[in-house]
């Protein structure tokens, strides 16, 4: 099969961790055997000057869009024409990628993946409230819609009036070899905690530095590693100082460098407000890791309460108080028995092989 997948989101050098999953969809489908071409609609933030170049082994082609601007949306458009032309089927990765469709939709049959955590924010504002709802109608335009989760799926269904939504997870690869946690082997030491994912608001990582302090106030030693950029990393180096606990802040890393700053931990810890699938915790669980985050979101899909604690609320003391438990009830766990929660449906052939039949129920519905 021919595919031409169309995305916003996919690394550059710029920003490396971008769309690291789309890139990772797109190549377990061209291990199948299938023809994969990966479209970067890239933005000028984004855009590293490259035109042509492999992403994880697939041929990917740049095309420069600015969404806000509608002579950039036309000529992205044209140039999808171009580009797209030979395929069988066209599939859009993440809602920015319907934009130049919403000019013209393909020719050929289309599927779309949401990933956008926009989609399933709680609004205070009645404006931004209705802002997201005008922009979650382009949803109606696939053929097929994709969500990561039955969360997110939940939320994008109102907009779909019936026509196909189906839900394919994210892959989460499973490292070959299992480490024990740094705990089983020095009992004494800090609990090593591990957070990934950017320094945002919505990711939690100024509470999780008063958590880190609650749990200093408890008697619990505990030490926070954290991967990811974004606009609150000197503000997160600055409350560490002045809550004198023990955080580090990598900015960003190489995805590839992820499993193992997990497995140099000994939990997961990411007080998020929400997630749409959150491959982070899921690459935890994977590595054999427990996890702490928040109790909104697509990871509710997969997390098993036996080896994670789904907080609600802001309160670090709560968080605190939860990790701490959590630290003791597994505190015997192999790795083994926490990655063994993990659902098998996440793996890179299964997952590749569930696109091939949306794509294959999506042709034959045209």
């Amino acid at each position: 099969m021919r595919i031409a997948m169309v995305a916003t989101w996919l690394p550059t050098k710029v920003n490396p961790g971008s769309g690291i999953f789309v890139a990772r969809d797109a190549a377990a489908l061209a291990a199948l055997g299938h023809q994969v071409q990966l479209i970067h609609l890239v933005s000028p933030a984004l855009d590293d000057g490259r035109e042509r170049t492999y992403t994880l082994g697939v041929p990917t082609l740049r095309v420069p869009l600015k969404v806000s601007n509608p002579v950039s949306l036309a000529r992205a458009r044209a140039r999808l024409e171009q580009l797209t032309a030979g395929a069988d089927v066209v599939h859009t990765q993440a809602i920015s990628a319907l934009f130049p469709y919403m000019l013209r939709r393909p020719a050929q049959p289309w599927v779309h993946t949401e990933h956008w955590s926009g989609a399933t924010a709680t609004y205070t504002n009645p404006l931004m409230r209705h802002g997201v709802h005008t922009l979650l109608n382009v949803q109606a335009l696939p053929d097929t819609v994709t969500a990561v989760s039955s969360f997110l799926a939940n939320h994008l269904r109102p907009y779909r009036h019936g026509k196909p939504l189906v839900v394919v997870p994210n892959q989460v690869a499973r490292p070959q070899t299992l480490t024990p946690p740094p705990r089983l082997l020095h009992p004494g030491a800090p609990l090593k905690l591990v957070g990934v994912g950017g320094l945002i608001e919505r990711k939690g990582p100024l509470l999780a530095l008063q958590i880190l302090h609650q749990l200093a106030e408890l008697g619990f030693k505990a030490k926070l590693t954290w991967a990811g950029s974004g606009p609150l990393l000197e503000q997160c180096r600055e409350q560490a100082a002045v809550l004198g606990v023990d955080a580090t802040f990598l900015g960003q890393v190489p995805a590839e460098q992820i499993p193992q700053l997990i497995s140099d931990s000994d939990m997961f810890l990411v007080p998020t407000s929400g997630e749409t699938f959150f491959l982070g915790a899921a690459e935890a669980i994977a590595a054999g890791r427990p996890v702490v985050t928040g109790s909104y979101g697509g990871h509710t899909d997969f997390l098993d309460p036996a080896v994670c604690a789904l907080v609600s609320g802001r309160d670090p003391l709560v968080w605190a108080q939860a990790l701490e438990q959590l630290a003791q009830r597994t505190a015997a766990y192999g790795a083994q028995e926490v990655a063994a929660t993990l659902p098998d449906a996440f793996s890179a052939p299964q997952v590749a092989k569930r696109y091939v039949q949306v794509y294959q129920d999506t042709i034959a519905a045209r």
